[in-house]
Parts: structure tokens; C-alpha cells; sequence
């Protein structure tokens, strides 16, 4: 039987997937009575059955799949240890990025939700959060270099290959002719500077304007 489902009304239907009951909407008071907790789907065999999953707040859609004991205290290791990433002042990328470097990492096909996990799934992204950190760290990386303006060295470089003199602009030079200067080449190309054809590269329009607002 399907865990998550919807009946002839379109209406969300959630099963046990221990006992295979019918998952019961509830108010909050009725696991945490007087706290004024959301909303809840709760197991129709609970307390015997000690299974439910909250609300998001103010709606009916659950946070993820219903859960027994143990698998709520796994995803709340998972969310104490994962959430301080997304959380992190220095993260300008924000929650979302995070949630797909989990992906990426757990090789999850479509969103990642740390409330769609199962006991199995929680134990290994608990293993795998420093992984996730690094995903991260890649992608906080990955987007300062996009909006970095190249170095300047970089660009005294392209001004030596292709402005060797007041008088001469190369339109293009040898691949080869970049030899020992692999490191800019490469933020050249982060930049947008150059275009590669071959073994013969030339400057973007781009590249040559910067190449000559630098002069």
C-alpha cells in the first residue's frame, strides 16, 4: 500500500508505513497537548501505533512521510547537523543551495527532503554530511568566481600576447604561445576574456576591451 496517496476527492491520503493505518489529520494538542503545535497526521491505531508527521504550518501538507519514534530522532540528527550549512552567515546561496548540494551528493533523483527519508536513507546522510559541506563549499566557490572579475595580472598578460606594443593588436595567437601562463589562462577563461578555436585563441570582444580600458 501506498504511503502517500489521494482519494476519489482529491484529498491527501497518508498511510502507516508500519501497521499500513490510515494516517488522521489532528490538531497539534493531539500529540502535544496545550504546546500549539501545527497540525498533524497521526497513525489511526496511535498511541499503539506511535506514528505521525506534522504539518507545515497554517496548511495540510506534511513535512515529509509519516514516522515511527526512531526515525523522527534520525531526521532530527539529520537536520541539527545539516541545517547550520544553509544557515551559515557566509552562505549567500541560501537553503535551496544547500538542498542540492544534498542532492547531489545522495545522488537523489528529483528534491531532496530530509522528511522523505526512511531509517536507512537518514543513517547515510548523517554519514555523508561532510560530503555535503564540501558540495557546498564547491558551490559557494563556484558562484564568487562567476561574478569575480578577472585578475589583473591576467590581464597584463593578455596585453603582453596581444598587445605586445602600442601599434600592434593580434587578432589571434598560438595555443602554444600561452605556455607558462596556464593559471591565467584558465581565469581568462572563467571570465570570458578569450575564445579557444583550435590550437589558435583569440579574445572575445570582451577580452578585448578589457585588454584596452586596462592600458
Amino acid at each position: 500500500m501506498s504511503e502517500l496517496g489521494r482519494d476519489l476527492d482529491s484529498k491527501l491520503v497518508l498511510h502507516c508505513p508500519y501497521c499500513g493505518g490510515k494516517g488522521e489529520l489532528k490538531p497539534g494538542d493531539r500529540v502535544w497537548p496545550g504546546k500549539g503545535h501545527p497540525a498533524l497526521y497521526v497513525c489511526e491505531n496511535y498511541p499503539v501505533c506511535d506514528t505521525y508527521v506534522r504539518c507545515h504550518a497554517g496548511t495540510e501538507i506534511p513535512l515529509g512521510t509519516m514516522a515511527g519514534k526512531r526515525l523522527r530522532r534520525l531526521r532530527t540528527i539529520a537536520h541539527d547537523q545539516f541545517d547550520p550549512i544553509w544557515k551559515d552567515t557566509d552562505n549567500e546561496l541560501g537553503r535551496s543551495a544547500a538542498y542540492q548540494a544534498a542532492a547531489r551528493v545522495m545522488d537523489a533523483q528529483g528534491e531532496f527532503h530530509i522528511g522523505s527519508l526512511d531509517e536507512r536513507g537518514c543513517e547515510l546522510f548523517i554519514e555523508h554530511i561532510h560530503a555535503v559541506e564540501l558540495e557546498m563549499d564547491r558551490l559557494l566557490v563556484e558562484h564568487a568566481q562567476r561574478g569575480a572579475p578577472p585578475g589583473s595580472v591576467t590581464l597584463e598578460i593578455l596585453q603582453v600576447l596581444f598587445h605586445p606594443d602600442r601599434d600592434t593588436f593580434l587578432n589571434e595567437i598560438a595555443l602554444s604561445d600561452i605556455s607558462g601562463y596556464e593559471r591565467e589562462w584558465l581565469d581568462a577563461q572563467r571570465c570570458g576574456l578569450v575564445v579557444q578555436d583550435g590550437l589558435r585563441v583569440r579574445l572575445s570582444p570582451k577580452g578585448r576591451t578589457a585588454c584596452l580600458s586596462a592600458l
